[in-house]
Formats: C-alpha cells, structure tokens, sequence
C-alpha cells in the first residue's frame, strides 16, 4: 500500500512539472533553439524527479493513509512549523498556478488567433 501511495504522488507531482514544460515548450523552442532546450532538459530532469519524489516520500512516511502535506508536517514538527511549512508551501506553489494561468490563457488565445 505505502509503495503505491508513493507511487502515485510521484506520478501527480511530476505530471505537474511535466504540463508545464508541454505548455511552455513551444515558447522556448522558438526563442532559443533546440540545442539549449536539451541542455536544460538533461540538468532539469533530475533536480525535478528527485525533489518531487523527496516530497512525495515526505508525505507517503505518515502513518494516516490519507493525510496531506499540512498533516504530515504538523505531525512530524509540531503545530508552529507545520504552520510555517504549510505557508511556505503555499507560497512555492501559488505563483506557478498564477503562471499557469496566463500561460494557458496566452497559449489558448494564440492557437485561437492564429
């Protein structure tokens, strides 16, 4: 159970990272070329699966089967901590969905323009 629970927030998490890159790819491919978007894409990689797998497995070491991030950190540092992850995690993950959503909101008003 615990193997497929780490398994899946792996799997969400780099899906994630994975939709941005596909939403903003044809930008960079077009601004800088091929070869610079590989480069990137071979260093990126790794530093994105393995923070992502770090926090799944952060999440997936609770013993409540269906506690978040928020219940986790408050279990394993205490109720001020956890409050201070929480809000750090919250400001990590806030602006990408603001840039989501004018990256998807530009991409969308591209295709249907041009």
């Amino acid at each position: 159970m615990h193997r497929r629970l780490e398994t899946n927030w792996s799997v969400s998490l780099f899906g994630t990272a994975v939709g941005a890159g596909v939403l903003f790819l044809p930008i960079n491919a077009g601004l800088g070329g091929l070869w610079p978007l590989l480069i990137v894409t071979v260093l990126i990689g790794p530093m994105t699966y393995f923070s992502h797998r770090a926090l799944s497995r952060f999440v997936c070491a609770s013993p409540e089967p269906r506690a978040d991030i928020t219940v986790v950190a408050r279990t394993n540092f205490g109720e001020g901590a956890g409050r201070l992850i929480t809000v750090l995690y919250f400001l990590a993950v806030y602006p990408i969905v603001l840039i989501y959503a004018v990256g998807i909101t530009n991409t969308v008003d591209s295709l249907l323009v041009n």
